[in-house]
This record gives C-alpha cells, structure tokens and sequence, in this order.
C-alpha cells in the first residue's frame, strides 16, 4: 500500500529533488527506487527511467528491473546496468512476469 499523503504529492515528486527532500524531513537517509516490469499485470517502469530518476541524487539507490521472457539475455544487461550506471540491485517478479526464479 501506498502513504496515503505521497500518494496526493505524486506529480510533485515526479521531480526527484522534491522526493529527496520529503524523505529527508521524514529522517529518511536512503531510499531504493525500484523499477516495474510487469506489463501484463501491474504496469512498465523501465530500468532506465529509475537510473534517469536517481541521477545525481546520493540517496536514492537505483535498482535494475528484468524480464527474462523478453530479454534474451538479462544477465548481461544486469551487469551493464551495474558497471555503467551503479545499479545496486534487481527487482525480480517472478509470479507477475510467469517464470521460475530456479
């Protein structure tokens, strides 16, 4: 669920200075911005838009969003992202995007 007042500021920190500086009135330090894979389920937020979004910002840490059903190679994309754009983790969806995280 979502903080109902972030929820009524959301085009306000479309702008993520404005983000960062809510979060550090409310003592937050860090803050990890997810990315959101699923377009057949819950919606498509690209990796990119995340890294975009946490440009420049030392406390949001970017992860990395993967579908293994529509990137032939997800693994070599994952290290890309970490080695060119300091990507610090990876949202994985496996019930939302139908496959077996084995």
């Amino acid at each position: 669920a979502i903080n109902p007042e972030m929820l009524a500021r959301l085009d306000e920190f479309r702008d993520p200075q404005a983000a960062v500086d809510y979060l550090k009135n409310e003592g937050v330090r860090y803050a990890v911005v997810l990315p959101e894979c699923a377009p057949a389920v819950t919606g498509y937020l690209s990796t990119q838009d995340v890294i975009d979004y946490c440009r420049n910002q030392d406390m949001l840490i970017p992860f990395a969003g993967l579908d293994p059903n529509t990137d032939p190679e997800p693994a070599k994309k994952l290290e890309m992202y970490v080695r060119e754009h300091g990507v610090k983790g990876v949202k994985l969806l496996p019930s939302f995007q139908y496959f077996y995280i084995n």
